[in-house]
């Protein structure tokens, strides 16, 4: 495993490429996409150490818009009353599921409806630890994911 990483090295290197998903990608829609995103990030700004509004607006947006995600919802609270707990996307399996969520009054009852959340950093910031910017407030950002799927995992009913 790589210290750190979802997934091992083996998968990302071998068995990713062995899946039928993957074998079943026309090599055209393959290279399509990496040209799209070579294009999303030589236009994102890195070498001026971009915010996480800039990283949010000009990198994450445009990356998951190429993945071809339409559906979902930004900054919706994981928590019953209050703002806590807000990760910057909550993702949604279709169009449907995304109307279903939106007619619910609680923004915390419509994870039930989404299929996964997304949070975005500022570009450079380490995620397994507290970075130099004493003013994240959410301290360690891989700590603050374990809080966000706790949350949610009670939101979702567990699914």
């Amino acid at each position: 495993m790589l210290k750190g990483s979802l997934f091992t090295r083996e998968y990302l290197i071998e068995g990713i490429g062995q899946s039928e998903e993957w074998r079943n990608l026309d090599d055209s829609v393959i290279e399509d996409f990496r040209n799209q995103l070579l294009e999303i990030f030589n236009a994102f700004p890195t070498s001026e150490n971009p915010l996480e509004s800039t990283t949010e607006d000009d990198l994450i947006k445009p990356i998951i818009e190429a993945l071809g995600w339409n559906d979902y919802l930004t900054q919706q609270t994981t928590a019953r009353k209050g703002r806590a707990g807000v990760p910057d996307y909550l993702l949604f399996p279709s169009q449907e599921n995304k109307q279903k969520a939106n007619k619910e009054r609680k923004q915390a009852d419509r994870y039930k409806y989404g299929i996964s959340f997304l949070e975005a950093k500022a570009w450079n910031l380490p995620l397994d630890r507290k970075g130099n910017n004493t003013a994240l407030k959410e301290g360690v950002p891989s700590t603050q994911m374990l809080g966000y799927l706790t949350r949610v995992e009670v939101q979702s009913d567990k699914q």
